[in-house]
């Protein structure tokens, strides 16, 4: 008899103007991470880290705005 495969877990990044907002599966409520104009890559990359110490994810999904070209 075949176990059923847990589904991997996922830290999801929303990447916004004013706040990034992270959330993993298994976690209750999503962290926001104040950014603006002086947030780098790598700022939000720490800053991420850092909110998500201890918890458990296999991949990553992020949404970041930007312009649609062609539709």
């Amino acid at each position: 008899m075949k176990t059923k495969a847990k589904p991997p877990a996922t830290l999801v990044v929303d990447v916004g103007g004013s706040h990034i907002k992270i959330l993993a599966t298994g976690q209750k409520t999503h962290v926001k991470i104040a950014s603006g104009p002086s947030m780098t890559a790598v700022r939000m990359v720490r800053a991420v880290k850092r909110a998500t110490r201890g918890w458990t994810f296999d991949r990553v999904s992020i949404g970041c705005p930007g312009p649609v070209i062609n539709g």
